[in-house]
């Protein structure tokens, strides 16, 4: 955190308190941080990471969905000085949607923001931030349940324009949603946007729903 972080806290307050509220709307819950014991699992111990987390917003008018969206990696960590014609921070906040309400959304953007925080921070041996068209496996269905869903495809977001400024910077969102290993397996033939073309004529994006059947057919 900068030795001056009045402006530091102030940006923080303003995207959790301001911009977030409108723009998913004002019933909202959080912030769940990311645990000490995921951050510890995913090489990035310090405690500063445990301030990171997730808030839960109910659905709209304008969209049916629950949205779930990070706080944190957007946070100007290692500036002095606030600078909006910068990047903010390490550049994104992850959103993910579903049909229902529950916690295992939460969960599962923890681990991808610790993964992206050890990426960023150097502790992998691909120093290089996830990106839109990225593919990264969960190590188990994405509810925790039977879900064929084990692994997860970042895109675009499509309810929300994809970069948002701050004081400190600009910022993207990042789409977070769950595919099956055959669907890994088209998009690692054709492409990730490619992939998402199906599911979105399937209505699996942006939505997800960890009940769904394979998009791609035997």
């Amino acid at each position: 955190m900068p030795v001056d972080s009045e402006w530091f806290e102030n940006i923080w307050a303003h995207r959790e308190d301001v911009l977030f509220p409108s723009l998913f709307g004002k019933e909202m819950e959080g912030i769940y941080p990311i645990p000490m014991s995921r951050l510890e699992a995913g090489k990035v111990p310090d405690p500063r990471w445990s301030t990171c987390g997730v808030f839960r917003f109910a659905p709209t008018e304008s969209r049916q969905s629950w949205l779930y969206v990070s706080s944190g990696l957007s946070n100007a960590w290692f500036d002095d000085t606030p600078d909006p014609s910068e990047t903010s921070g390490f550049g994104c906040e992850f959103i993910m949607e579903t049909h229902e309400k529950a916690d295992w959304p939460i969960q599962r953007l923890h681990q991808i923001m610790t993964i992206q925080l050890g990426y960023c921070l150097g502790k992998y041996s691909e120093p290089s931030p996830m990106l839109a068209g990225d593919r990264i496996p969960l190590g188990s269905s994405i509810d925790f349940k039977e879900s064929k869903l084990t692994k997860i495809v970042l895109a675009e977001p499509t309810h929300v324009k994809l970069s948002f400024e701050q004081k400190s910077g600009v910022a993207d969102f990042i789409q977070v949603v769950g595919i099956t290993l055959p669907e890994v397996a088209y998009a690692r033939s054709k492409s990730s946007t490619a992939l998402i073309e199906i599911l979105q004529r399937h209505t699996s994006f942006p939505l997800t729903d960890p009940r769904r059947l394979c998009s791609i057919a035997p």
